[in-house]
């Protein structure tokens, strides 16, 4: 009988963590939801999202198979970003940028956003994977983001 009211307060005390991670689960989606839509309306202010030291990662794969990883330096994509989604604002006719089968999940202390994005530049669906974090102010913030490019 004590071993039956032990487990019950073990797993009562547990309740609070277990609560506290399933409201930071359904944040960081909802964060990876803001980035999304932010990329889909061409929202310059999407570069704001990424931490001034995240790690932008592009694998490139060649008509040939060959495959070349790319890092970018995080402050020179954030200007590519708000030059590039300023310009679209403008022209925005048959344009799009999509994403499908999204899933967050925990990794350590942060989450990873894995999916497929496509665009009218690029049709083919190819992977992408974010990770994010929530600062310690409250605010979130991307950490790391890979995605797969083909080029002929």
């Amino acid at each position: 009988m004590r071993k039956i009211w032990l487990l019950a307060l073990v797993c009562l005390a547990s309740l609070p963590v277990m609560a506290e991670g399933i409201v930071s689960l359904e944040k960081a989606k909802a964060f990876v939801n803001t980035y999304i839509s932010m990329n889909r309306m061409y929202d310059p202010g999407l570069a704001d999202l990424y931490s001034n030291h995240a790690v932008i990662r592009q694998y490139q794969i060649s008509s040939k198979g060959e495959k070349t990883e790319v890092t970018l330096v995080t402050t020179k994509y954030k200007e590519l970003i708000r030059a590039d989604f300023t310009r679209q604002q403008d022209n925005k006719d048959g344009q799009y940028i999509d994403f499908t089968d999204v899933e967050v999940k925990p990794e350590g202390d942060a989450f990873r956003a894995n999916g497929l994005i496509h665009s009218h530049v690029m049709p083919v669906r190819r992977p992408f994977s974010l990770l994010v974090r929530q600062l310690e102010s409250g605010g979130w913030q991307i950490m790391e983001q890979s995605t797969t490019r083909f080029i002929q």
